[in-house]
Formats: C-alpha cells, structure tokens, sequence
C-alpha cells in the first residue's frame, strides 16, 4: 500500500488541538453538550483489556446501532476527543438533518459502495487527531442479533488509514433513571491479520468474523455485569 502510507501524513499538533474545520462541532459540543454528560456518562466495562493507554491515540470506534442516540453515548464516552462519524448517504436526505450533519462533518458513506474519496475523508481525519465512528452493521438492529450483516468496510478503513479498530457494545438502559453502561474490547489490529501488502478477500472475511466474535463476547460480558 505504498501510495496510501505517502499520503497518510500526520499534522502538527496546533492543527490537532485547533481544527478550525471543526468549530461548529467544537462550539455545539462545549456549549450546549453538557446536559449529554449527566444522561448518557457511561459505566465504563473492560473486556480482556485495561483501561490504561486504551483510549490513546488515534483508532476507529467499531459500535453496535441500536438507535440514533447512539451518538452521544459513544460522543459523552469519548468526551475529550474529537470524534467524526461515518453516516449513510440516505441520512442527508432531510434537509435540516443533512445540514446538521454537515456542519458537524459527519462522513458521508454509500454502505453498498464505498467510494475512494470516503477512504480518503477517513485518513484524513485520523491523520487529524480525530477518532471515527463507524457502525459496521450498516443500520440500527432494534432486536439483540449482534454481528448481523457486519459490513466488511471497516477493516477496509482500518487498513487505509493504518488505524486500529476499539470495539464498543452497549444496550439500551430498561430504565431511563439507570445508569449507561458500555463494553470496551481490546484494539484490534487488522495488519496482524494481513500476510502481504495487500489482503486477499479471505484475510478480509476473517477479519469480519473476528469483529463478530468479539462483538458478541462483548454483548455476553454486558449481560454479566
């Protein structure tokens, strides 16, 4: 992947600490976000992994979508850090959603075919400092079938923007006065998985699967605690 390591070139930390690209998500999240905190502040859960050095760095967080509040609990879990989420194109339809999510520079993606400019959109922005969000099932899953229909997009951008993948899981409080509970998974390095330069698409279905196992280790060790 020669031409995509020259182009994934890192910014200075002036530029990471002010993005002026991302002032009116910065001015919308410091401002009016607070009240975000005290509803959505998650009981933090580690699965095979510890909470020292997890959150550093730059990766792409791979969450389960039950609904479209799944933003902020990932956003109030990540408080301090900038996150870009990758939404489907159908999302932008509405025209005050699709100018919400423009100004907050949501990624834009074709779930069916990804294009290059959203590959590059991604390393882009990790290179930036930011973290992105993806929901690799592609759409929200109201019923526990965890894995289902798990896109294989993600361990494409993960390879592209040389980042590894944080998995999250979290359900749906059964009471709105509980607290937001979140599963945290180790880091998962999709290189470690890759033989050569280039991955075959079996190297890529495995990748897949892992992703599935893991998501559904996180769901049973949710229940558990």
């Amino acid at each position: 992947m020669k031409k995509i390591k020259d182009s994934n070139k890192k910014v200075s930390k002036f530029v990471k600490i002010f993005d002026y690209k991302m002032f009116f998500y910065d001015f919308v999240k410091w401002f009016f976000g607070w009240p975000l905190i005290f509803v959505f502040w998650p009981k933090r859960i580690y699965y095979k992994t510890k909470r020292k050095g997890l959150f550093k760095g730059e990766y792409i967080i791979s969450a389960n979508h039950i609904s479209y509040t799944d933003i902020f609990i990932i956003g109030v879990a990540f408080w301090f850090r900038r996150i870009s989420y990758v939404a489907t194109e159908h999302l932008y339809e509405n025209k005050v959603r699709g100018w919400l999510m423009t100004k907050s520079r949501v990624i834009s993606i074709n779930k069916d075919n990804p294009s290059l400019k959203t590959f590059k959109e991604i390393q882009d922005r990790i290179n930036r400092g930011h973290l992105v969000a993806i929901f690799p099932e592609g759409e929200i899953k109201r019923h526990d079938k965890n894995g289902s229909d798990y896109k294989s997009g993600v361990i494409l951008m993960s390879l592209f923007a040389n980042a590894p993948i944080l998995p999250m899981y979290y359900k749906k409080k059964k009471k709105w006065y509980h607290r937001q509970k979140a599963v945290f998974g180790p880091k998962f390095y999709v290189k470690d998985h890759i033989k050569k330069e280039f991955p075959t698409i079996d190297e890529i279905n495995n990748c897949v699967n892992k992703l599935k196992e893991i998501e559904l280790e996180l769901a049973e060790y949710y229940d558990k605690n």
